[in-house]
């Protein structure tokens, strides 16, 4: 593969990702408002698609969860969020747990999981941002 064809998959895979990711944590963040354009089969689609991505996560970054579906999370986003919590990672690895865990249960989405889920969303836009500033630089 040429460097421009390789450097255009991985902006496609990591803009990808950020959209799915993003578009999931907007919905949670709706519904938890209260907001009416939410259904309750897109707040359950939502609510399934984090807690699966969160069990990826924390499973690639070395914590004991069960991973129901293989999920890819590219892996630049991974070593964004090992550099962010190198000194924390196993307090974040169990906050991604407990997150994925409230998700799953259907229990309220509280503050602390608010910010694990922008954690990843974060990672995943900053990722598919430098993509593109690589491909843009070719």
């Amino acid at each position: 593969m040429s460097d421009t064809t390789t450097l255009s998959y991985e902006y496609e895979t990591s803009a990808s990702f950020a959209e799915d990711v993003n578009q999931a944590v907007l919905k949670l963040k709706k519904a938890r408002l209260g907001r009416c354009d939410v259904s309750e089969s897109d707040f359950n689609g939502a609510r399934e698609k984090m807690a699966t991505l969160l069990n990826a996560v924390a499973s690639s970054l070395g914590a004991s969860t069960r991973v129901t579906r293989p999920v890819h999370v590219p892996s630049e986003v991974l070593e964004r969020l090992v550099a962010k919590h190198s000194n924390q990672l196993s307090c974040f690895q169990d906050d991604l747990v407990q997150t994925a865990a409230a998700l799953q249960k259907g229990k309220a989405i509280d503050d602390e999981a608010i910010k694990v889920l922008e954690e990843i969303s974060d990672a995943a836009d900053a990722t598919a941002s430098a993509s593109f500033r690589r491909l843009r630089r070719r």
